[in-house]
């Protein structure tokens, strides 16, 4: 089934302090997405790390993957996929291809910080964007956040205790995928899961893209009616 992908190794030159604890990073998208400019102009250029790997993606249409009959499983697919290749790696950072990078993380001293901590702590799950998520109400001050439900994954690091955890998961259903997240990937349940976030987004999705599903959109706005809402100190539109 990893015949229904391809990699494309990019080493940027210099370091960065991620480097020290973050293995490797994993773009994903499809061969035939619209997003690889961005991809090479905003993504490689941006993302503080220097070994990347562009992970390209068939759909399942044309590509056999086994029991994959939609885009949700075949996306958890292509996680699964990264899952396989890493081996004995730590930890390993995954982007999907619609991130924006915010001026933020061009800090060293938040990228410091981010490295700092997973190095001294063994997280499951560090997600760079959480959006919406629930913090653990004793880390409300805190500089990592404990999540007890965080969703959305345009941008975590994982590490190799969850990787090898959910490679035998099943892939979920539409209707677990929408309503019953927590097994599904695209929401981790903190308390088993360990997920923890930084104190302010450091990478975010915009709402609407020209190529999002129907599905997408819908939720999309209702997420930022939510955002409009809640967050009142200029956190980006993501």
């Amino acid at each position: 089934m990893t015949n229904c992908y391809r990699l494309e190794h990019i080493h940027k030159k210099g370091s960065f302090p991620l480097d020290d604890v973050v293995d490797a990073t994993f773009i994903m998208t499809m061969e035939n997405s619209s997003r690889h400019k961005h991809i090479y102009d905003h993504i490689v250029s941006k993302i503080p790390v220097s070994n990347i790997y562009i992970q390209f993606n068939q759909n399942f249409k044309k590509c056999e993957k086994g029991t994959i009959t939609n885009a949700y499983q075949d996306q958890l697919h292509a996680f699964k996929n990264i899952f396989r290749l890493i081996g004995s790696l730590s930890y390993i950072m995954i982007i999907e291809d619609d991130a924006i990078i915010s001026e933020r993380f061009q800090d060293s001293e938040i990228q410091t910080d981010v490295s700092t901590f997973l190095k001294d702590n063994v997280v499951k799950c560090y997600n760079l964007g959480p959006c919406p998520y629930v913090p653990n109400p004793f880390y409300l001050a805190a500089t990592h956040k404990h999540n007890i439900v965080s969703l959305s994954t345009h941008c975590c690091i994982y590490h190799t205790s969850y990787t090898c955890l959910y490679i035998e998961k099943k892939n979920p259903s539409y209707l677990n995928y929408l309503f019953f997240t927590p097994p599904a990937f695209d929401a981790m349940n903190s308390f088993s899961q360990g997920c923890y976030s930084y104190k302010i987004p450091l990478v975010y999705q915009t709402y609407f893209t020209k190529d999002a599903l129907m599905n997408d959109i819908l939720i999309g706005k209702i997420v930022k009616v939510f955002h409009d809402l809640v967050f009142i100190n200029g956190v980006e539109n993501g």
